[in-house]
């Protein structure tokens, strides 16, 4: 090239139908400065036309680029892609070139030297990521070295996000990231002020502690980013409710071997509650009361439709009872009839009870209950018959034929 660029380090090319590029060569990469469509070869080196209002797309113009910047970088919009874009080494920058005037590829390289040195003390992952440092860097250099204004543009693009979702980071943890560089001691206080909180909240909603190593782990996952702290609380839920389908993270497991934690039981006895109200205690034996408790936390529509189940367990063994009748009510009813009658409470699994239940029919019922009183010398059943004798014949004998309960 014949002229020189007004800006160090850079070369000149021109796009058919586009304008004039300002190419900033970086080793690895390249920028592309995107000059305004009304930009001429005078304004961009040290070219000197003397005419008052010289055109990019006048005849001269087009003499002089070919002659000063050769063949070779007058190229077609196609050309250009094809040559340039490869391998993605090339960042376009659009801007005003009379922003940064001369220094443009001094403000790139100053850029370079800061996220060199930022490579040597930040945790920021952002900052390893190729893609992230060339596209950050056009940013930097189109906001004339303004690191906070080019932050602020490139954290609006949707190209951000994307590089944000290929590394599995959220903005959330960036800003942690971030903190560790900016304040320092505001960082290592949130270590213990998560620390304690995780402790609390595992004692407030499981009657338990935790082991300083997970309450460490959890503190520093998440003062860093890599856990909300609902995703925090949803791991000491995992922890403590293995029916609460949350995955543990494989650092928690590891550092919970050996550990007797105390699972909770939350509910149990509400679940046992519900198998006595709907089912006899012979039917429960398939029924595991921790299981039942742990989908009655977890899922808000699990009880309804457990006892639709239960009715319907019970309704198979026990037809003559209508199947919206809970067991509970059932059982009540016979342990009173016996108690009237023996003078003795039947228990729930008394087979006489469930003798009685499956006749369902007051008067044979009654003449059971009786026959196993005769049976058993219940001395209720033979004083009631005693008495049944003397108010009917006096001081004379009767049959126990007689006595009617």
């Amino acid at each position: 090239m014949d002229i020189k660029s007004d800006w160090k380090g850079t070369e000149i090319i021109y796009v058919e139908g586009v304008g004039y590029k300002i190419l900033i060569d970086m080793g690895e990469f390249q920028y592309v400065l995107d000059t305004p469509e009304d930009i001429t070869l005078s304004d961009l080196s040290d070219y000197s036309d003397m005419r008052d209002n010289p055109k990019a797309t006048d005849e001269i113009e087009v003499m002089a680029r070919l002659q000063y910047l050769g063949p070779g970088s007058v190229m077609s919009e196609d050309k250009f892609k094809k040559g340039y874009y490869k391998n993605d080494i090339l960042v376009s920058v659009p801007m005003d070139v009379f922003v940064i005037g001369g220094n443009a590829y001094e403000t790139a390289k100053n850029f370079l030297e800061q996220i060199e040195i930022a490579q040597e003390e930040t945790v920021n992952k952002l900052y390893h990521d190729p893609e992230y440092i060339r596209e950050l860097g056009g940013y930097y250099v189109s906001n004339g070295g303004d690191l906070e204004k080019a932050i602020v543009a490139y954290e609006s693009t949707a190209e951000y996000g994307a590089v944000l979702e290929r590394l599995g980071l959220t903005q959330d943890q960036v800003d942690k990231f971030n903190m560790v560089d900016t304040n320092p001691v505001q960082y290592r206080k949130n270590y213990q002020l998560y620390f304690e909180s995780f402790k609390r909240t595992a004692k407030k909603m499981y009657g338990d502690v935790l082991p300083d190593s997970v309450l460490g782990f959890l503190a520093d996952k998440t003062r860093s980013g890599y856990f909300t702290e609902k995703e925090a609380t949803d791991q000491i839920q995992g922890i403590f409710d293995p029916y609460s389908g949350i995955t543990v993270h494989k650092g928690i497991t590891a550092l919970l071997d050996g550990e007797d934690i105390q699972y909770t039981t939350t509910m149990e006895s509400e679940a046992q509650t519900l198998l006595d109200t709907y089912l006899p205690s012979h039917l429960q034996g398939e029924y595991d009361v921790s299981y039942i408790a742990g989908q009655m936390r977890n899922d808000s529509t699990f009880q309804n439709r457990f006892i639709e189940e239960l009715k319907d367990v019970r309704y198979s063994s026990y037809d003559m009872y209508d199947r919206n009748i809970n067991w509970a009510s059932i059982i009540a009813n016979k342990q009173t009839l016996a108690n009237n009658i023996l003078g003795m409470q039947l228990e729930s699994d008394d087979p006489l009870l469930d003798e009685i239940v499956k006749l369902n029919d007051y008067s044979k019922e009654t003449e059971r209950l009786r026959e196993y009183g005769l049976e058993t010398g219940n001395n209720k059943v033979r004083t009631d018959i005693a008495n049944a004798m003397f108010r009917t014949f006096g001081q004379g004998i009767a049959s126990s034929r007689s006595y009617a309960g």
